[in-house]
């Protein structure tokens, strides 16, 4: 399995002629995005849904198939398959669970905001906007967010340490804050004994 890391949250994952793109956000949309055979939304907030490019990606390409929560199905113009924490279903071979609920809270304005995480093949999970409280062997680890502290992803880390961590959600960030991130990274991963795995925008690597 291969993935790539695309802006911000977004990545491509490929397995076997299988693409499967997940949260691409208006950051920067994955290129050739009508070419994949899935899309995967953890939930509806604008840098983890560009629905401006799924859309035209669905409408060049009907046989995409979009999953995201309800959330996401209410506000779009194209079809999606409803999931939540529990599910379970596979694109072209590629089995794929669906984790969690909720997103973590960044506000006291907060309502509860839909977000799940997916585990493809049983070995990488993205979480989007959560810590989700499972253990696999890649963990893609929202760096930059308002929702978390760099202790809250400590002992999210201890309590379910993955065996490599991929960063994802650092579009704010620039060349300085990069290189900070990927020092707590590498922190990060030596406390638990994991590998920590740095890609940048347009980086590969076999899961």
């Amino acid at each position: 399995m291969k993935m790539t890391r695309y802006t911000h949250a977004a990545v491509l994952v490929e397995d076997n002629g299988t693409k499967i793109a997940i949260d691409p956000g208006e950051f920067g949309a994955i290129e050739n995005l009508s070419a994949v055979d899935a899309i995967l939304i953890t939930h509806d907030h604008f840098d983890h849904a560009d629905h401006r490019a799924i859309l035209d990606a669905w409408t060049a390409n009907p046989d995409i198939a979009v999953y995201g929560p309800r959330s996401l199905a209410d506000q779009s113009d194209f079809p999606v398959s409803i999931v939540d924490g529990g599910d379970a279903f596979n694109v072209k071979g590629v089995h794929i669970d669906v984790v969690g609920h909720s997103q973590a809270v960044a506000s006291l304005d907060d309502d509860d905001i839909p977000n799940v995480g997916f585990i493809l093949a049983g070995k990488l999970l993205h979480p989007g906007d959560a810590f989700q409280p499972v253990t696999v062997d890649t963990l893609l680890l929202p760096m930059e967010v308002p929702w978390a502290k760099n202790i809250d992803r400590e002992r999210a880390l201890a309590t379910n340490p993955p065996k490599r961590i991929i960063p994802i959600h650092d579009a704010p960030l620039g060349k300085m804050g990069i290189e900070f991130m990927e020092h707590t990274l590498a922190n990060l991963a030596r406390r638990i004994g994991a590998e920590a795995l740095p890609l940048r925008v347009g980086d590969s690597a076999n899961i």
